[in-house]
């Protein structure tokens, strides 16, 4: 067991990580936790929306798991606390809509153009990677690899407040989704490091600036923020259900961010 331990007394996760011990670094980290989450029960992407519901609700403002109207958790949205949005799937699509259009949709953090276009993926519909966000902020970031964006333009979510900055080539969430974006992208250069779930595209995080072919970029960002903003209880929760209702794989980054640093922090 790894000396390492994020002070979860959770015996299922203590039991996951078994065979993890605080020799391992670099790939070989990478491809012993590859081993334990490969090979985890692919869900419908046409129907991720439903387990959405259960997954990204906010589960402190809808608490009945019969409620199938509940207050969504989305990702990118500046004021989750004071204006939830709805699930919503009255029209015919899904989340509550503002003049008609609908306020969040579903995100692929890392970029299915990048690496697995085809829905029949793994990691097409892999959860760990897509979270129910502001479909405004959604479509701002569209395939834009994550950096610090310092002189970039703001850019505005469903509610109208100021919400990630965006320059031509990258995209910056606000402070407190940093650290889930981070460790999404964590998991999928683990999980399909070798093409395994990802029709063969081997998924690979870097500092460059080319970001075909899957590559992404950029991962000393990426540990800054995994560093910046640690796993809330949303967050833990949210690796919790998906583990136990859906994919029965976990996220090692959210139990476990400082492997995060032992792989790529060289």
């Amino acid at each position: 067991q790894d000396e390492d331990d994020n002070g979860d007394d959770n015996t299922t996760v203590t039991t996951y990580y078994a065979s993890i011990n605080s020799s391992l670094s670099g790939d070989n980290l990478k491809v012993a936790l590859y081993n334990i989450i490969k090979g985890h029960d692919k869900y419908d992407y046409d129907n991720l929306e439903i387990a959405m519901r259960t997954t990204d609700r906010d589960w402190s403002k809808s608490p009945d798991p019969k409620d199938e109207n509940p207050k969504m958790h989305l990702l990118y949205l500046v004021d989750n606390e004071n204006k939830p949005k709805d699930w919503n799937l009255s029209h015919g699509g899904f989340g509550s809509t503002v003049d008609g259009v609908y306020v969040w949709d579903k995100e692929h953090i890392w970029a299915k153009a990048n690496g697995f276009s085809k829905k029949g993926l793994d990691a097409y519909s892999d959860l760990h990677h897509l979270r129910a966000s502001d479909q405004r902020n959604n479509n701002n970031r569209s395939n834009l690899a994550f950096n610090n964006v310092p002189n970039g333009s703001y850019v505005l979510d469903c509610n109208g407040d100021k919400s990630g900055k965006k320059s031509s080539s990258c995209y910056e969430p606000i402070d407190c989704d940093k650290g889930d974006v981070a460790r999404a992208l964590f998991y999928m250069a683990t999980r399909y490091y070798s093409g395994d779930g990802s029709g063969g595209t081997h998924l690979t995080l870097t500092n460059g600036t080319d970001s075909s072919g899957g590559k992404w970029g950029y991962v000393s960002t990426l540990l800054q923020w995994n560093e910046q903003d640690p796993p809330d209880e949303f967050e833990k929760h949210r690796n919790d259900l998906i583990y136990e209702q859906f994919q029965h794989n976990r996220n090692p980054f959210i139990d476990h961010p400082e492997y995060a640093a032992r792989i790529w922090g060289k």
